[in-house]
């Protein structure tokens, strides 16, 4: 629980410097140095890290600012072509095609497809602990109220599909087992995991429209009993489950609703739901906790900032937004969120540093203001 405070969290990426972006690419093509590499990411993670802390945020991350796909190659195996498909809302609009793992960047392909066994390479993610746990002893005094790390489900790990494994089931398995190793070597390190798994929900308006909600629904339940067997063994209330619908600017018209797979969600072994909310089509999501009850030990991340909009929010609707949710969640179970992250490929689009500056800031100044009403009896209209 989060005491008498709304807490403030990102949910992964945070703005990447451009020279860091240029880096990452050269690495991809083998045209750069390890070490410096290895240099680079370790001034980008101190730097993310630090930017969140004068941003206000309590529960930081890394930033991602290694990212560059869904399996930052740490899973072995998946080295075949990208499988691009249509998102409904953006059919519907004439706006497009997008492919996956690059949902904020029409063309780009991040998610290549698996041609062979999955195997599973721990150098990256014990890198990336060590980084963030340096940038986290280089705070001093100034420590977070938590810190974590986001790695991807089984279900979007196998988001681009195999030309290997004939069985559906095989395929979520080989990924659950490897990805397992990697949230335990997070929640070891005393870190908490997020995992990000849009594959509960966003498939629902891209490769599988018009499947029946019974059997996608189906389909999550099974994408959901191998992310609970990745889970194996890590106490709940170190791991955040992340649900969106797409980190990209389309109408979102034709997302699945909230209330259709909420129980799907609920059966995860998170104990916090880290939930985008922020679109026009998602605003009211919270009304589903009315009569959907949070389980008991579970907390409520509400996403609060649309990641892919130069709108800055202000911090009064911020503010009323997270009394209102508070009044169905109770306010001692809510954390204020990003709905993504500002930054999640190289080289895609994503808002100038500055905006994501003061959108965060004003996610602080609202859940600010939203303490005070909560707990101090606090009305005033003003931060």
């Amino acid at each position: 629980m989060t005491g008498q405070q709304v807490l403030v969290t990102t949910t992964g990426s945070v703005p990447r410097p451009p020279q860091l972006a240029r880096l990452l690419e050269a690495a991809a093509s083998g045209a750069a140095d390890p070490a410096a590499i290895e240099r680079g990411l370790a001034d980008a993670t101190a730097a993310a890290v630090a930017w969140q802390r004068r941003c206000g945020v309590d529960v930081v991350s890394d930033g991602e600012v290694g990212r560059r796909s869904v399996l930052d190659a740490r899973q072995l195996g998946f080295d075949g072509p990208p499988v691009p498909f249509p998102l409904a809302d953006l059919a519907d609009t004439g706006t497009g095609q997008w492919a996956p793992g690059g949902l904020a960047c029409p063309g780009t392909a991040q998610a290549p497809s698996n041609t062979r066994e999955i195997a599973y390479d721990p150098g990256p993610a014990a890198a990336r602990i060590a980084r963030f746990r340096k940038a986290l002893d280089d705070l001093g005094s100034d420590q977070p109220a938590g810190a974590f790390l986001a790695a991807p489900s089984p279900g979007l790990a196998t988001l681009a599909g195999t030309s290997y494994y004939r069985d559906p089931r095989e395929f979520l398995a080989a990924a659950a087992a490897a990805l397992a190793h990697e949230y335990r070597a997070i929640t070891d390190a005393g870190l908490m995991l997020q995992v990000d798994a849009p594959d509960l929900t966003l498939p629902y308006h891209a490769w599988c429209q018009g499947m029946p909600v019974e059997e996608f629904r189906t389909r999550a339940r099974l994408q959901a009993e191998h992310l609970n067997r990745a889970l194996a063994g890590i106490d709940p209330q170190q791991v955040r489950l992340h649900i969106c619908w797409g980190n990209y600017p389309g109408p979102h018209h034709r997302d699945l609703p909230l209330a259709v797979i909420i129980d799907i969600l609920y059966s995860v072994h998170a104990g916090t739901l880290v939930l985008a909310g922020a679109t026009a089509q998602h605003r009211a999501d919270w009304r589903v906790f009315a009569t959907r009850k949070l389980p008991a030990g579970t907390t409520l991340a509400a996403g609060l900032i649309d990641t892919t909009a130069p709108g800055v929010e202000t911090p009064v609707a911020i503010a009323d937004a997270l009394v209102a949710v508070a009044g169905v969640t109770g306010p001692d179970r809510l954390l204020a969120a990003t709905d993504c992250g500002f930054a999640g490929f190289p080289g895609a689009p994503a808002l100038p540093a500055r905006i994501a500056e003061l959108k965060v800031q004003a996610l602080k100044a609202g859940a600010d203001m939203a303490t005070r009403r909560l707990w101090r009896g606090d009305n005033s209209a003003t931060a």
